[in-house]
């Protein structure tokens, strides 16, 4: 029987899983299916076998200043996307997405689309966005606590050359905080995480369907007058930074417990708890607090994954679980 690195050509074992995604639908489950893949056979119930290399960024110390937080938060955030990208809540909306683009490309209504080639486009976009998560580099700029160094105009940026993360000495600063803030200050510093990863995940809006970016663009704002900063609402207008500020309210309400996005609808209501958030602050310099709630309700996101719908037969969703396994 070969090991799951012979099985799927893996250089570094040490650092590599595999997740296998199967079908609820049958009698199989994970440690059969694992087997049948060791013994080279075709698994009865297998929908996907998706092996990933598992990098763990450190927080680089600087006179005396180590913050195991980061590293956590730097360790954690990527495999939560990754993992909690297909609630089926979640896995519908982008379903939806699909949909609609799929029925404007091919002139028909959505009644007509094809259910296998609309769940076959759907499983390619996640595949796509999940990827850009196994491998993502976060690095830290050092952070020295006796200057308080702020270097860096902004908390991080993404780099789309080489996929990658870097956070700013200034944004290191959330996690320097007294003990009674330590809480307030770890969710700051996710947040920035989670906006940077959102870039990563949907490509600088490359992955995002065309109906995504309609009912953004539907929703910003767009008389734009010479005594507004131009500049500044030029880019908060992009879809991208639209959506990574979306990304960083889920998670701020998430945290707090008064919004699941996995299976909550948000309202104005239950997303009045992020009014105090920096990213709640920008996008009402272009919209709304609905039209926040609604882009909430519109936008794919990445939520628990709790088995997601992964094909359509006769009107039954086929349901699927995951389970990694350790190269």
């Amino acid at each position: 029987m070969k090991s799951l690195a012979e099985v799927f050509g893996i250089n570094n074992p040490t650092n590599s899983k595999v997740e296998i995604k199967y079908s609820l639908n049958t009698d199989a489950n994970a440690k059969d299916i694992m087997s049948a893949i060791l013994e080279g056979k075709q698994p009865e119930g297998l929908i996907k076998a998706t092996p990933y290399v598992v990098e763990n960024s450190v927080l680089e110390p600087d006179s005396g200043f180590a913050e195991q937080s980061g590293d956590k938060i730097k360790r954690d955030s990527p495999k939560e996307l990754i993992s909690e990208s297909n609630s089926p809540y979640r896995y519908n909306i982008l379903r939806n997405a699909v949909k609609n683009d799929l029925a404007a490309e091919q002139g028909v209504s959505l009644n007509n689309i094809n259910e296998q080639e609309l769940t076959d486009k759907t499983e390619e976009i996640l595949s796509k966005k999940e990827k850009q998560l196994y491998k993502i580099p976060i690095t830290s700029l050092p952070y020295n606590r006796q200057s308080k160094d702020s270097t860096g105009k902004t908390l991080a940026s993404w780099n789309p050359n080489n996929n990658s993360i870097s956070i700013n000495a200034i944004a290191q600063q959330y996690l320097d905080v007294p003990e009674e803030h330590k809480k307030i200050g770890n969710q700051l510093f996710k947040n920035v995480v989670m906006h940077e990863l959102r870039h990563s995940y949907d490509k600088g809006g490359e992955y995002l369907t065309n109906y995504e970016k309609k009912a953004i663009f539907d929703k910003r704002k767009k008389d734009i007058s010479r005594d507004d900063d131009q500049e500044r609402l030029n880019y908060l207008n992009t879809p991208e930074e639209i959506t990574a500020r979306l990304q960083e309210i889920r998670s701020s309400l998430k945290s707090e417990g008064v919004y699941d996005a996995s299976k909550d609808k948000a309202t104005i209501e239950n997303i009045k708890g992020a009014q105090f958030s920096r990213a709640y602050k920008d996008l009402l310099e272009i919209m709304k607090p609905q039209d926040i709630a609604d882009l909430l309700n519109t936008i794919a996101a990445n939520n628990p994954k709790k088995g997601n719908p992964v094909a359509k037969n006769n009107d039954n969703i086929i349901k699927a679980n995951t389970k990694t396994f350790n190269a």
